[in-house]
């Protein structure tokens, strides 16, 4: 079964088995674990602390407790991420068995942080720096090959970002395989 909250892809088996442990905490403990969950991926840091008392009196191991950390991590991030609506989060879980009213204890905390989380990871995001100035130039050579006078032109780019400047020079064989290779990425891109 495909999962908004997974990007549209089955649920991973290691968070369907996590889901069994999260279900034996109760529903006030999973609220205040999700608000870990969330200061960590807000802010980068988890108080396990907490999280240890949280879990405590359920019999749970040490490595129970970060799988269950780990997993509320992957479904608030991806929830975040997908843009998934509350609702729709909420009725995916109990399909793989939390029950209703964790799922509801999970929600708030997501919902309330929905926008901070998602501008989290759009800052996160791969974006490169952005151009202040491009300067260009052709500059065209003569070539004598084969007893022929031939201009061959050649560009030189200049690119300044907020750190620094980078400049190249392409001759014409070298920009027809640039371009032919900057539309075999465009269509690849168009194609996803």
């Amino acid at each position: 079964m495909r999962f908004v909250f997974c990007g549209g892809l089955d649920c991973p088996d290691w968070v369907l088995a996590e889901i069994i442990t999260l279900s034996k905490l109760s529903s006030v403990r999973i609220k205040l674990l999700c608000v870990q969950v969330i200061n960590e991926i807000l802010s980068g840091s988890i108080s396990y602390e907490k999280v240890y008392k949280l879990t405590s009196g359920g019999n749970f191991e040490s490595g129970d407790i970060k799988a269950s950390v780990a997993a509320l991590y992957f479904i608030i991030r991806n929830s975040a991420k997908f843009d998934v609506d509350p609702i729709i989060l909420s009725k995916e879980l109990q399909q793989l068995g939390l029950p209703k009213e964790h799922c509801d204890s999970l929600i708030r905390p997501y919902k309330s942080q929905k926008e901070k989380l998602r501008n989290k990871l759009s800052e996160e995001s791969l974006r490169i720096n952005r151009i202040e100035k491009v300067d260009w130039r052709v500059d065209l050579t003569i070539s004598t090959h084969e007893m022929k006078q031939v201009l061959e032109p050649s560009v030189q780019l200049k690119i300044k970002t907020n750190e620094e400047t980078i400049s190249f020079g392409v001759n014409k064989k070298k920009l027809k395989i640039l371009l032919n290779d900057l539309l075999q990425a465009k269509n690849i891109m168009e194609m996803k």
